[in-house]
């Protein structure tokens, strides 16, 4: 099963789908009733929930952490993964989160997630469905995390080599490969294509700048 996630996980560059498998593969294989993945902004210190699963997930999503707060900020803070066996008892655990959503989290496992040694966020699942989490669950959502963390660095580098830095538009070559491909499936289903192109004046001075 992990190795069908990493699979899984790997097999795509698009940033939101590997979000949404890791998520919910890690909470499917340590048989959670949620989870989460939050990243961390740096020049604002705070986690923000990029994935949430479970029936409470809507009402989570614009809950942002300090960096510190709540077993996820504290992981994210240390590098440390953390087991919390009982939520009610843990000084770590925030319970704003539960108040905001009507969660009533018993049991948490987070692990940082990162990339060349830089912490960019935590993964955990939450309420084990079965006992509590333990050591070799941990060492499982570690390999996830380590996947994940690889898949979203690979994704980042793969935009950079097709798009340009300040505008996010496509670099020349790729944008070419793309329109023939339009073009060809243009042809193939006999449906028109509309290309758009804008000519901005001087904008070569704004980019220099």
């Amino acid at each position: 099963m992990l190795i069908n996630m990493s699979t899984v996980i790997n097999s795509t560059l698009d940033i939101q789908e590997i979000i949404k498998y890791a998520i919910e593969g890690s909470t499917r294989l340590l048989q959670a009733e949620a989870g989460s993945l939050l990243f961390l902004e740096r020049d604002v210190g705070e986690l923000y929930f990029a994935e949430a699963t479970g029936e409470k997930k809507e009402k989570i999503k614009d809950i942002k952490l300090k960096k510190g707060q709540g077993v996820a900020g504290w992981v994210a803070e240390k590098g440390d993964p953390l087991v919390v066996h009982d939520a009610s008892s843990e000084p770590r655990f925030f319970n704003g989160v539960d108040k905001i959503s009507g969660f009533v989290t018993r049991n948490i496992l987070c692990v940082p997630v990162r990339t060349k040694d830089k912490i960019v966020g935590s993964l955990e699942v939450i309420n084990k469905k079965s006992g509590t989490f333990d050591s070799d669950d941990m060492l499982v959502l570690t390999a996830l995390a380590n996947q994940i963390a690889m898949a979203i660095e690979n994704a980042h580098l793969y935009e950079e080599s097709i798009s340009d830095g300040l505008t996010g538009l496509y670099q020349h070559k790729f944008s070419k490969l793309r329109l023939e491909e339009e073009l060809m499936r243009s042809k193939r289903y006999k449906h028109a294509l509309d290309l758009v192109m804008i000519d901005i004046d001087h904008f070569k001075k704004v980019n220099d700048k």
